[in-house]
């Protein structure tokens, strides 16, 4: 990814469509194997920046959640 973020800047692209597009693809995939699940969309940076500290908190304290694919 570092790869890649280094050859969008080379190309005076916007470094940000990296976390745009892993924050849409995300979206994708929970609506793909969500099961009734309902999901609150926030798409300040704010709120993409607090709801990605509480996935990371969530997978170190319960990895049983997570499953591995």
């Amino acid at each position: 990814m570092s790869a890649a973020a280094k050859e969008m800047e080379q190309a005076n692209l916007d470094t940000t469509m990296i976390m745009f597009s892993m924050w849409t693809e995300s979206i994708k995939q929970f609506g793909e194997t969500s099961k009734g699940n309902v999901i609150f969309l926030d798409g300040s940076p704010d709120g993409m920046q607090h709801t990605m500290k509480q996935m990371m908190g969530m997978m170190q304290t319960r990895p049983d959640v997570i499953k591995q694919t």
